[in-house]
């Protein structure tokens, strides 16, 4: 029973994992496209969902470099395309250290929107070996399950509290601002 459990609620976190890479890559082809109002209705709740979820899904990572044979249990073409988006999201990143943009993060459309990317299409793969390759033995599934709900609850409880203004927010680093 408590396997099923486990191999249901992987299976929803794939499907969630689907879901959050689809919207994800539809929000930066159009800050691509130049059309920037959907990012900025949803951009950051987006990327805060992506982490989330991505971190959730970290925990069926296997440890040491087992993790690049779990990837490449997947389909050539899902790993291939994985590895390749991982790339870009980087890409994005040291963009944004190249040619700096003045304001916050979050006001950085390009980055916000493409770094998440690459890391979800890594989850994916991971989820789909666990699934579809059987890649984790029944007990360490079970095992893991429990360390992703465990990290699900607290990136949720903490995003909750951060949007409820319990936990106090954080300053912004000299760099940011312009202030040296």
């Amino acid at each position: 029973m408590i396997a099923r459990l486990a191999d249901a609620y992987v299976r929803l976190l794939f499907a969630l994992e689907v879901l959050v890479f689809n919207t994800s890559l539809s929000l930066h082809v159009s800050v691509l496209l130049g059309a920037r109002e959907a990012f900025r209705q949803c951009g950051v709740l987006l990327f805060v969902a992506s982490v989330i979820v991505t971190v959730a899904a970290a925990a069926f990572i296997k440890e040491g470099l087992d993790w690049m044979k779990q990837l490449r249990s997947c389909p050539t073409w899902m790993w291939a395309t994985a590895v390749t988006l991982w790339l870009y999201s980087i890409g994005t990143l040291l963009l944004e250290v190249v040619l700096p943009q003045p304001g916050p993060l979050g006001e950085r459309p390009i980055v916000v929107s493409g770094f998440p990317i690459g890391f979800e299409a890594i989850s994916l793969c991971v989820i789909y070996s666990v699934v579809w390759r059987s890649y984790l033995e029944k007990s360490e599934l079970i095992k893991r399950v429990g360390v992703s709900i465990t990290f699900l609850a607290v990136m949720i409880l903490g995003s909750l509290a951060h949007r409820a203004g319990y936990l106090p927010p954080r300053p912004l680093p000299p760099w940011s601002t312009g202030d040296q």
